[in-house]
């Protein structure tokens, strides 16, 4: 078996009935499917297998940065050499996955950057030595430094030498050239500032579950708990962890400033429902699912679209696909 050459393509080897395999797959893991059949076991560690974590710090104690900068082969390596230097900090580097849709409402990139503690962006040269918020090709790296800024937020602006900013006051006071494998001592400065600068970001984001907390489910560090905060990199949170001030009043606000309301609504559980009706009602973007056979949700949610699955293996799939929906790129586990 041959090494993919396309850094984003990853070979997952499952392994049937104990095969022979060690001159096949020499240096490469598998995952041991004992029975030719799925079991909730394998589905689970397959699944994982396509979200590495062994680099990734705990989304819950974790202080994330927001990286504006270029992913293209040809003017990356000062952005990767960047964060590579955060990452060694301690740092999460958040960045834009490109094949993400939007999430609801407001913009998905400006409600990433929101839930950063700090910003750091990396402008490459591309040709053109202006650059402004709406021409090619510097854009997008301008208009996330702008709202950055309107944030608040902390932040390192680097950008290559032949670039300035032609449409206001040019924040790249920090230059690097676009194939820079070293940081400059200026630039090293500033980002261990950065650690010091580093504040609760505006809108902290995590993922509210409604569902019943007697299920399996609920459980805290538990295998569907597990999996969501692993393909999203957000952290879970469900009612009853929440403690703060007047209970009730409490739950209702995480609700309504979760990043997305996952709910379980099977049997019609009452309490489920509620939350997930508060978190449409909020403008929350809200994913119901429920064990069963495909039926409608009760009327109030009916403007809503309600997946089923029958079993726990099912339930492992169903919440890949509405987990993945939401995830951020967390670029420690690319450096």
């Amino acid at each position: 078996m041959s090494a993919p050459t396309n850094a984003g393509f990853r070979v997952v080897a499952l392994r049937l009935a104990k095969a022979d395999v060690k001159e096949l797959m020499k240096g490469t893991t598998w995952i041991d499917v004992p029975e030719p059949r799925l079991d909730a076991r394998t589905a689970l560690a397959t699944i994982r297998a396509f979200y590495p974590g062994e680099k990734l710090p705990n989304p819950t104690t974790a202080r994330d940065v927001f990286i504006s900068g270029s992913w293209h082969g040809g003017d990356n390596a000062s952005t990767r050499t960047v964060c590579r230097v955060l990452a060694e900090q301690g740092f999460r580097l958040i960045g834009d996955a490109r094949d993400q849709q939007g999430f609801g409402k407001g913009d998905r990139v400006e409600r990433i950057i929101a839930s950063c503690g700090a910003f750091v962006g990396i402008v490459p040269f591309r040709g053109e030595a202006r650059a402004n918020r709406d021409d090619k090709p510097y854009k997008y790296f301008v208009r996330e430094m702008d709202f950055a800024e309107k944030l608040a937020l902390p932040r390192v602006i680097v950008a290559d030498p032949h670039v300035s900013r032609e449409d206001g006051l040019d924040q790249a006071r920090l230059h690097m050239e676009t194939n820079a494998t070293e940081c400059p001592g200026l630039i090293a400065s500033a980002l261990q500032d950065l650690w010091e600068q580093w504040h609760t970001p505006p809108q902290p984001q995590y993922i509210f579950l409604a569902m019943d907390l007697d299920s399996e489910a609920a459980r805290a560090g538990g295998p569907v708990r597990h999996l969501i905060e692993r393909i999203t990199g957000m952290p879970t949170i469900v009612g009853n962890e929440v403690h703060e001030g007047q209970v009730q009043s409490a739950i209702r606000d995480k609700i309504c400033r979760a990043f997305v309301v996952l709910a379980d609504i099977t049997d019609d559980n009452l309490n489920t429902c509620i939350e997930a009706g508060m978190g449409l009602a909020a403008g929350t973007n809200v994913e119901l699912f429920a064990r069963g056979k495909p039926r409608r949700p009760p009327f109030m949610l009916r403007d809503l679209q309600m997946d089923t699955y029958e079993d726990e293996v099912e339930l492992l799939g169903l919440v890949h696909k509405l987990a993945r929906r939401y995830r951020r790129r967390i670029l420690n586990a690319e450096m």
